[in-house]
């Protein structure tokens, strides 16, 4: 009886230090927010290691939390004339709410959007944990998505993580790479060094290198005749 006593404590204290742990990723996460706007964004990239009751911040600063995140496709793609093929529904839907109150004074969401307000996904320092980021950015840059469907909430439009728009230009580098033809340039190159020995060995520039010495050679031994004081010093 005393040894389940023990364990029944043990197990006790090992839910209370769970409940605790999420109570307090909940409350760093911006979890204490509970009135506000909701909006939404839609992602084409993958949303791993976001999920509800992360934080949305506007230049460092908490100022919502996440609510909810799913597949477009099973948001908005219950009418069966939705084309299920279009890009855009293969999108991430993330909805989260956000104190206006902690923002101040700002524009209404539309012409927030025209002036460059953007979502984006962001990784909080050496912890790794996915929040969402608000931030003002070149809206001819980033252009907003046009969605053919009706948002249920105030729609901020999306643009990458610094990490995809990395990986992008890394992909775009490597597809550049593979389309040249390493042995036709190794030809061309071998084929110029060939070019470049033969004329350093007989060409013209080879002449003109002879010369130059021949020159060189006269107008040391006139200068030698002319026996022009302090010259051998």
């Amino acid at each position: 009886m005393r040894g389940s006593a023990i364990y029944l404590r043990v197990g006790l204290l090992i839910v209370a230090g769970v409940a605790l742990l999420v109570a307090l990723i909940w409350f760093l996460g911006g979890g204490q927010i509970r009135h506000g706007t909701v909006f939404e964004s839609y992602f084409s990239e993958s949303v791993q290691g976001l999920e509800v009751g992360a934080a949305v911040k506007y230049r460092g600063v908490t100022i919502g939390r996440v609510t909810a995140l799913g597949l477009v496709s099973a948001e908005y793609g219950e009418d069966e004339s939705i084309d299920r093929e279009r890009q855009t529904y293969r999108l991430v839907f993330v909805r989260y709410i956000v104190d206006i109150a902690r923002i101040g004074r700002m524009p209404d969401t539309k012409t927030a959007v025209d002036l460059g307000l953007r979502i984006r996904l962001a990784s909080q320092g050496i912890t790794g944990l996915t929040y969402l980021e608000a931030d003002f950015v070149d809206p001819a840059r980033y252009p907003a998505l046009d969605v053919p469907w009706t948002p249920k909430d105030e729609y901020i439009p999306s643009m990458p993580s610094t990490l995809t728009q990395v990986q992008d230009a890394a992909q775009q580098f490597l597809a550049r790479l593979n389309r040249v033809d390493i042995d036709v340039l190794s030809a061309q190159l071998n084929g110029l060094l060939t070019d470049l020995r033969a004329e350093i060995a007989s060409g013209n520039l080879h002449n003109t290198l002879v010369e130059a010495a021949a020159v060189l050679r006269t107008t040391n031994e006139a200068i030698k005749a002319a026996d022009l004081p302090g010259f051998d010093r």
